[in-house]
């Protein structure tokens, strides 16, 4: 019913003006609170690789999911983000697994 993850990535970020290619590492868990019913706890750092435009964040998320079908998945989080962008969001979602 607990499942730790870890995540990681490289990509690019597009803001006004700019543009800078960053990589991410999270850490979170995850509670399975029934058979369709999930609930994420995660945090991320982000961290780009320009020295000239040095661009930092950290973010904590929660997210809770219903499986809808074996392949379809629905819910919600939301995340703090705060470094050099300082946000919230709450946001919606649907996953498709192929």
């Amino acid at each position: 019913p607990v499942t730790p993850f870890v995540t990681a990535a490289i990509g690019e970020k597009y803001k006004v003006g700019n543009t800078f290619e960053f990589g991410a590492a999270g850490l979170g868990v995850n509670f399975k609170l029934t058979d369709k019913v999930s609930l994420d706890v995660a945090g991320r750092y982000r961290n780009s690789f320009e020295t000239i435009d040095h661009y930092e964040t950290n973010e904590a998320s929660v997210k809770i999911t219903y499986a809808v079908t074996s392949n379809q998945v629905v819910g919600i989080r939301a995340a703090v983000e705060r470094g050099d962008s300082d946000y919230d969001t709450i946001g919606a979602l649907y996953q498709y697994r192929f």
